[in-house]
């Protein structure tokens, strides 16, 4: 059986797929030998890759992978939750720098104010975040999330709730519905439906 002939979206990715940590940087002659493609074919998937923004080409006529992908990456759900965990620390360090550049003046007051504003943000991002409060809630288990109930009631009232998107929406209701009992021939009813999601 012999293999299919590849696509254009073949040739286009495989044109992509040239650039590497190795081969950052790419002349049109090379990208069409690491993409196994004529100088033509590679001439014509350059030229619309780089008018889209998925290359750029440089003033010594090089190809580098363009901003346009880099947006698109970032769009990506693992760099999402990366980038959701990381910014309270990228935001720590940078009120700790801001802070620390206070110490660079020759004021003595302003350097004694930005020494304890620095040290403050570092032990807060540091000792309190990472150790203290991971402990302390393991210590207290379901008792960290103890309100009285004047307020659980008010919560439950008035209180902030994520809205559950239209399909998980539909999804929770159709759950919800009766289950159809449909007859298997044997005198027996057998229930059929659909598992219900768990949902806050």
């Amino acid at each position: 059986m012999t293999a299919p002939a590849p696509t254009a979206a073949d040739r286009l990715l495989s044109v992509l797929a040239a650039f590497d940590h190795a081969h950052p940087a790419l002349s049109l002659s090379d990208i069409g030998r690491r993409a196994g493609l004529s100088l033509t074919t590679a001439h014509r998937l350059v030229g619309a890759l780089t008018r889209w923004g998925a290359l750029e080409r440089d003033e010594w006529g090089v190809y580098h992978v363009g901003l346009r992908l880099w947006e698109i990456a970032a769009l990506a759900p693992r760099g999402l939750a990366l980038r959701q965990v990381a910014w309270p620390y990228l935001e720590d360090l940078f009120e700790a720098v801001v802070f620390g550049a206070f110490m660079t003046g020759g004021f003595s007051p302003i350097l004694q104010i930005g020494l304890g504003l620095t040290l403050a943000v570092l032990i807060d991002a540091t000792v309190v975040r990472m150790l203290l409060v991971p402990a302390t809630m393991a210590l207290l288990g379901r008792r960290a999330w103890w309100a009285p109930g004047a307020l659980r009631r008010a919560h439950a009232r008035f209180g902030v709730r994520e809205e559950s998107p239209p399909r998980l929406r539909r999804i929770r209701r159709r759950a919800e519905a009766p289950a159809a009992v449909l007859p298997d021939g044997g005198g027996e009813d057998r229930r059929r439906g659909c598992a219900r999601p768990v949902l806050s």
